[in-house]
């Protein structure tokens, strides 16, 4: 029997917007962490209504909706009138488990889902979205997202739309608060929410940022953060959910001394 994962007062900063951070904190706590949230993101509907709703207006056209992260779910929710009945004849595709669980609280059920690594790349390689020519297919994400999805799919022939349904901005103050915490490990999970971090840390904080080792959910961003000049390789869980977050946070070298 496998035993459970025990992180031993590691106290974790977990960079998530508000409405997600309880959940990775609350599963921190019960493995024996120490959570505190400090959201480096601020989620909130788009205001470009009037073009988001002319496109979702039109589902019965599409034959694929790709939906890029739990937010993309949530938003295009609300929009929706009864979700299930408006996507009854077209295949849902979730980038991972957070987005593909967030469907199913909507009532609704995934297609397509990447087997093992939850990121664009993987889902681009799913047999489902390789044979797209001539398909119509919206992708519901954030405003200003990344383009490689939509990118890909049109070489290989696809008739693409957006639905960007919310937006993403840097909170106001920076993390100068955090010092007296004796953070052990930040927790990041985009690109995004490093850059907004790195900028919320004044100038005369950088060498305390730089030198705090990460935990991230991608090789793009471990790259990134190398790029920025953080001293400790990011650690890149296995699986991009809380689940390969606390198996990541386990692993010898990252726990405090007993």
């Amino acid at each position: 029997m496998n035993k459970k994962p025990d992180l031993k007062g590691l106290k974790v900063l977990i960079t998530r917007p508000a409405h997600q951070a309880a959940a990775t904190c609350d599963l921190i706590e019960q493995h024996g962490g120490i959570a505190h949230q400090f959201p480096v993101l601020e989620i909130s509907a788009t205001q470009n209504l009037k073009e988001v709703n002319t496109v979702i207006s039109h589902l019965d056209d599409f034959d694929i909706a790709i939906f890029i992260s739990p937010n993309a779910v949530t938003y295009a929710c609300k929009l929706i009138d009864h979700p299930p009945k408006a996507f009854h004849s077209i295949k849902l595709a979730a980038v991972g488990k957070g987005t593909q669980n967030a469907l199913l609280q909507c009532g609704l059920t995934t297609d397509i889902l990447p087997a093992d690594e939850y990121h664009s790349e993987a889902l681009l390689a799913m047999p489902a979205l390789h044979a797209v020519t001539g398909k119509k297919i919206i992708i519901f994400r954030g405003e200003r997202g990344r383009t490689l999805i939509a990118d890909t799919l049109r070489q290989r022939g696809a008739l693409v739309k957006y639905a960007e349904v919310y937006r993403r901005k840097q909170p106001q103050g920076n993390t100068h608060c955090l010092l007296n915490l004796k953070i052990d490990m930040i927790v990041v999970t985009s690109n995004e929410s490093l850059h907004n971090i790195f900028n919320m840390t004044i100038e005369t904080d950088k060498k305390w940022l730089l030198n705090m080792p990460l935990v991230v959910f991608s090789h793009r961003t471990a790259k990134l953060a190398q790029s920025l000049g953080f001293i400790h390789p990011a650690r890149i869980t296995k699986v991009a959910s809380n689940e390969g977050l606390i198996e990541t946070l386990n692993m010898d070298g990252i726990k405090p001394p007993e």
